[in-house]
């Protein structure tokens, strides 16, 4: 599987995939009051997937993903994604607000600029899968003026890619390339 921004992953098949198997996530899902908690839960090949819980009133900010295509999936509660979008003659950029509901998988472009937030009354878990794995995220004010990048630095993943790989099952053409590296990757651990 060759990833690259111009050539991207079925990143919401594969979002969806993941959220179709609790076994793989549900055990790590924390709900803090007061603090959004994102976890590394997997990097397969040219893709990464977070575990995010949200707890009520809490969010992101205007940001993009540095160029990276991803997908969210909402497994629990509701969130609510704003999207910035510019046109011609827009003094400012207009802000289209979606409701996420649970079960709700929802494509995010590489070029996109967009928030995610808990608005609801109880919180929310959801998935999000990047390929690339992600590299910066830029944050914008309202107006969309870039008012810093951030890097992103990679946490150990919470799943190796062959347990991750086994949980999906058939992914399609992703599935024997992606187990391949796994598995050439695992025995070359073991022989260390």
């Amino acid at each position: 599987m060759i990833v690259n921004r111009s050539s991207p992953l079925d990143v919401r098949r594969v979002a969806k995939a993941l959220a179709a198997c609790p076994q793989l996530w549900r055990d790590d899902v924390e709900h803090r009051a007061d603090e959004r908690v994102h976890l590394r839960l997997a990097q397969v090949g040219g893709w990464e997937a977070w575990l995010i819980t949200w707890p009520t009133g809490h969010g992101v900010d205007l940001h993009d993903h540095g160029g990276s295509f991803g997908a969210l999936a909402v497994v629990e509660g509701t969130l609510t994604e704003v999207v910035a979008r510019t046109a011609p003659g827009l003094r400012h950029p207009a802000l289209t607000h979606r409701t996420l509901a649970a079960g709700t998988v929802r494509r995010v472009p590489g070029s996109r600029i967009h928030d995610v937030l808990n608005v609801g009354p109880a919180p929310a878990t959801s998935i999000h899968v990047y390929a690339p794995a992600l590299a910066t995220m830029t944050f914008f004010d309202d107006d969309l003026t870039p008012v810093g990048t951030r890097r992103v630095f990679p946490e150990v993943p919470l799943r190796d890619a062959a347990t991750v790989l086994d949980g999906l099952g058939d992914l399609g053409p992703l599935a024997p390339q992606a187990r391949a590296r796994a598995g050439a990757r695992t025995r070359s651990r073991s022989r260390a």
